[in-house]
């Protein structure tokens, strides 16, 4: 049986996802959403700054994370289902970016939220892209003389239309 923290950690990434599913999906201001869902939660301090950290980190390093991603998918990053794509993002940053989420849990609990999300056919995809990027080193950035948009837009997560 999971003790409480672990379904607190769970409860904070599905917060997480279900704003970052709403911004996505309707161009809502993650802030407001976060807010109003922090403020009607029940999470401990340390999950309302895991599900903040996990909305505002997936946000800002949305084009890195999917610039990791790219390489471990079977089709390019925008074919892939909106749901299944907010899973892998979020499991991508905790992997790259939250040195303090060892590598197994942030799989398991991804895995384990893309069930509790509708999207348990996916759960073996997202499993497998993310226990893939834990054993293959990150690709070899553009560089940034031949290529700077491809520089600057993925490992730097610049949006396009700036980095142009």
């Amino acid at each position: 049986m999971r003790s409480s923290t672990a379904r607190a950690h769970v409860s904070a990434r599905r917060m997480a996802f279900d704003v970052l599913a709403r911004v996505e999906a309707t161009d809502a201001y993650a802030n407001v959403l976060l807010d109003s869902r922090l403020r009607s939660g029940d999470l401990s301090r340390s999950d309302r700054a895991l599900a903040t950290e996990l909305v505002y980190g997936v946000l800002r390093w949305r084009g890195r994370l999917d610039w990791l991603l790219a390489p471990l998918l079977d089709r390019p990053i925008a074919a892939v289902d909106a749901t299944v794509r907010q899973l892998l993002r979020l499991g991508m940053h905790q992997l790259a970016c939250l040195t303090r989420i060892p590598d197994f849990a942030a799989v398991d609990e991804t895995v384990s939220l893309a069930r509790e999300v509708g999207a348990g056919r996916a759960a073996g995809y997202v499993n497998a892209v993310l226990r893939r990027a834990t054993g293959e080193p990150n690709p070899a950035a553009p560089d940034p003389a031949v290529d700077p948009l491809a520089y600057w837009a993925g490992p730097g997560s610049y949006p396009a239309w700036l980095a142009e």
